[in-house]
């Protein structure tokens, strides 16, 4: 997954978490009795709200650790890229 992806992701995280939060503040001006009482709708969309969020943080945290491991991946090859090269060096060099 591209860094354009993993963006878009986090933009999505960041709507959704902005999404419950007035949700959940529309909910709580509800009980303290200055609105309509929430409705079921209300709070069927929380519960929704908060399930996707937790999926796309997991899909964030998935994508996080595979870049990760194949930073990991890149480092290793580079050193040994980096010893093959010492290795040939040292074996071209005539011992007199």
């Amino acid at each position: 997954m591209s860094c354009q992806g993993v963006s878009l992701i986090i933009r999505h995280v960041l709507t959704g978490k902005e999404l419950l939060e007035k949700l959940q503040k529309y909910s709580d001006v509800a009980m303290a009795g200055t609105e309509p009482v929430t409705t079921l709708d209300n709070l069927e969309a929380q519960k929704h709200a908060k399930r996707m969020l937790q999926y796309l943080e997991a899909r964030v945290d998935k994508v996080a650790s595979y870049l990760d491991s194949k930073g990991r991946n890149l480092d290793l090859d580079v050193q040994r890229d980096s010893v093959q090269r010492e290795i040939r060096q040292v074996s071209s060099v005539s011992f007199t």
